[in-house]
């Protein structure tokens, strides 16, 4: 008798490969990013109180955009701990809740019986 070869498509076959848009996506950000530096490559005077010192363009746009980013986590990661601390309370409470149910309908089959 001959064997028959079973070939089956994985699950995931029709959804775009998430590793391949990830790669386009970070080349396409590389080359905006690249493009901006050979764009805005001239020296710029940055003066900070008593201090003065040149730097190109883009080298002072990335570190604008990198302060910024590092300021927005600074201001917003109080509220993240708040939320998780919350949400970590709220699990517990339910569990509590969930085990006491489960005691109160114990009781009552219990009372039942008697």
């Amino acid at each position: 008798m001959p064997q028959t070869l079973c070939v089956h498509k994985p699950m995931n076959q029709n959804k775009p490969d998430k590793n391949l848009f990830r790669l386009i996506a970070t080349l396409v950000l590389v080359g905006l990013i690249v493009t901006l530096a050979l764009q805005n490559s001239s020296q710029q005077v940055v003066t900070f109180y008593f201090w003065s010192f040149s730097l190109p363009l883009f080298v002072l746009l990335f570190l604008a955009f990198v302060i910024g980013i590092l300021l927005m986590i600074v201001l917003l990661y109080p509220k993240y701990r708040r939320t998780h601390k919350a949400e970590e309370k709220a699990e517990r409470l339910e569990r509590e809740i969930s085990r006491l149910e489960k005691k109160i309908a114990e009781n009552q089959n219990s009372n039942k019986h008697e």
